[in-house]
């Protein structure tokens, strides 16, 4: 495994190299908090995995306050829907720090920057994709329950 790679994959950094989040400045992408960029894409990029670039493909869950009183808008990447719909719905019924979220099709790439020194990460949110049908949530909810395992941090599909 090239150091590329594991650096891509394990998130361990040099000392002195930046973690996410410090790369050089996007424009389109100021103030946000884990991510070096956000872009609304038509397309998705295919999922891969190579030395200098991984791309997974699932779901992202924005989620966010009111304005001045809750939390700001913050995004967290999912490989499956069951986990995500299940952490997008449990914030929500604080009612007070949480007041929005959506669940949409996403991916997220980790590339290599030899400028930067570091890794650069990049959340693809697809547009059109926020699952708003909250009535097909249960189902998905109860995979989940179905799904948690204490000994393992994956989600695992329930057969069936």
């Amino acid at each position: 495994m090239s150091l590329k790679k594991e650096k891509a994959t394990t998130s361990r950094r040099a000392p002195g190299v930046l973690p996410a989040g410090s790369a050089p400045a996007c424009t389109d992408c100021s103030g946000q908090s884990h991510y070096d960029h956000i872009h609304t894409v038509d397309r998705l990029p295919l999922a891969c995995y190579t030395d200098e670039r991984i791309v997974r493909r699932g779901y992202v869950v924005e989620f966010a306050g009111q304005v001045g009183i809750g939390l700001p808008a913050s995004w967290v990447f999912f490989a499956d829907l069951e986990p995500a719909v299940d952490f997008g719905r449990s914030p929500r019924m604080s009612g007070l720090d949480i007041s929005y979220y959506a669940v949409c099709e996403a991916a997220r790439e980790n590339r290599w920057s030899e400028r930067a020194n570091t890794d650069v990460v990049t959340l693809y949110v697809k547009r059109g994709s926020h699952l708003r049908d909250h009535s097909t949530e249960l189902p998905l909810l109860n995979r989940w329950v179905q799904a948690c395992r204490p000994d393992s941090d994956f989600f695992e599909a329930p057969p069936g």
